[in-house]
């Protein structure tokens, strides 16, 4: 039993970890991405603040569409989700891309990003309601850790 522990917590931490990492990794430089799009201090507060916004209906119609459908999980909105930041972010490093899709796809990705928390919190709090043995105070301490990590490199 206590292996089946480890290996739960070792999982959900390695979710945790990787959610965090991202923040760590894109919201901490979105000053300088924007700046380098020529926004302003308040436009970029704006901006973030918009996307933060956004996150919020993301993450509501993300509930209602799992709580209605028995066939989506939330581990395959969790793939969507991250195919859709991969394709922004790829889209985004095409050279001489315009100035307006390359705002619109960072904006993707931060309010994407913004909806991985609680997706990733939900499925370790289902996985607890199963009855896997999962640690989530380590878990989620692990995820601080990749964030802290991630934020030094």
């Amino acid at each position: 039993m206590k292996s089946k522990q480890n290996t739960c917590t070792w999982s959900y931490s390695l979710m945790q970890a990787a959610t965090w990492s991202f923040y760590a990794i894109v919201l901490a430089f979105s000053s300088n991405v924007l700046y380098e799009l020529g926004f302003s201090d308040s436009a970029i507060s704006l901006f973030l603040g918009f996307c933060t916004a956004l996150s919020v209906v993301i993450q509501i119609a993300s509930a209602e569409l799992l709580n209605r459908s028995r066939r989506l999980g939330v581990h395959t909105v969790m793939i969507i989700f991250g195919i859709v930041m991969l394709l922004c972010a790829l889209l985004i490093l095409i050279p001489g891309m315009n100035r307006i899709p390359v705002i619109v796809c960072f904006g993707m990705v931060c309010m994407v990003l913004q909806t991985l928390p609680s997706l990733t919190n939900a499925v370790g709090m289902d996985t607890i309601r199963r009855g896997a043995a999962t640690n989530y105070s380590i878990a989620r301490g692990i995820g601080s850790v990749g964030y802290s990590a991630l934020s030094l490199l």
